[in-house]
């Protein structure tokens, strides 16, 4: 079950996948890898996703939060995205 919700708030946040084309020709007989490209394709957030989350969400919905719980909940959300930005910047600097 683990799986499946780190997989939904992947999405629910968007994220940064590897997409791998390639190119064959036969030679003699042989199948032959002739290009092969890696591209990085980035999936935005997903509204679906971040509802869902939000309506299995156990804790206090956004409406019952005090101030102070907003902000905290937007300085967490906002260090996700700083450190989801971070880790594909990072990616493209090593290609």
């Amino acid at each position: 079950m683990k799986e499946i919700e780190e997989a939904l708030f992947k999405k629910a946040v968007g994220y940064t996948a590897e997409e791998i084309e390639e190119e064959y020709c036969f030679k003699d007989g042989e199948r032959q890898l002739i290009k092969q490209k890696i591209k990085q394709k980035y999936m935005p957030p997903d509204m679906t996703a971040i509802n869902t989350l939000r309506d299995n969400d156990k804790e206090k919905t956004l409406f019952e939060l005090t101030d102070k719980e907003l902000e905290e909940e937007k300085q967490r959300l906002l260090l996700i995205l700083k450190c989801e930005g971070e880790k594909n910047g990072s990616k493209k600097n090593q290609r």
